[in-house]
């Protein structure tokens, strides 16, 4: 059986602080989304699977439920296939996320999503800094450890998203999706 055809919009509804009625009926427009997808299965020591399949399917979902533009989309996909300029290498996806700085396409109030699928990591914080301080969490791009590529860390990708909101607007509605797992240190839940 065919599912039934679904308009395809988003509908959405806000509430006034004073009342708990719906006052005005807004209508998502695709165009004003902007994503960075990155889906890693090919780590060289250690392969994943499912996370290129996961990426593509949250751009199947942008682009046929939501309408946005192919074009608002940067997909880096880690498997054997990916030519090395869409590869998901550490300054792949570090120009991927600050190109979201710099497109000026992309204005005040727009919604931007980064969604990560692969491997990550955490780090003692207190291996690096004298001082106590909370572990640091990480991606893991397809390329780390090769030639002195680090992971990068969830504080560098909260730096873009700010960076975002200062020179686009402070309405920038950030999204960051992280679909990966890491190994805690001996003694944590």
């Amino acid at each position: 059986m065919k599912c039934p055809e679904v308009n395809s919009s988003i509908e959405s509804y806000y509430l006034t602080p004073d009342s708990n009625e719906p006052k005005q009926k807004r209508l998502k427009d695709g165009s004003r989304f902007w994503a960075v997808l990155i889906g890693i299965d090919e780590y060289p020591h250690k392969p994943l699977h499912g996370c290129v399949a996961d990426a593509r399917s949250i751009q199947e979902y942008l682009n046929e439920d939501l309408g946005v533009p192919n074009d608002h989309i940067k997909c880096l996909l880690g498997h054997q296939e990916t030519p090395l300029t869409s590869s998901p290498t550490h300054d792949n996806i570090i120009s991927a996320l600050y190109g979201l700085v710099d497109n000026p396409a992309i204005a005040n109030g727009d919604n931007i999503l980064v969604y990560f699928a692969g491997a990550g990591t955490r780090y003692d914080a207190k291996e690096c800094f004298h001082e106590d301080v909370k572990p640091i969490d990480a991606i893991c791009p397809i390329d780390r450890g090769v030639d002195l590529t680090y992971d990068i860390s969830l504080r560098e990708i909260n730096g873009v998203f700010s960076q975002i909101s200062r020179e686009k607007g402070a309405t920038m509605m950030n999204t960051l999706i992280l679909d990966c797992g890491h190994a805690l240190p001996a003694g944590c839940p």
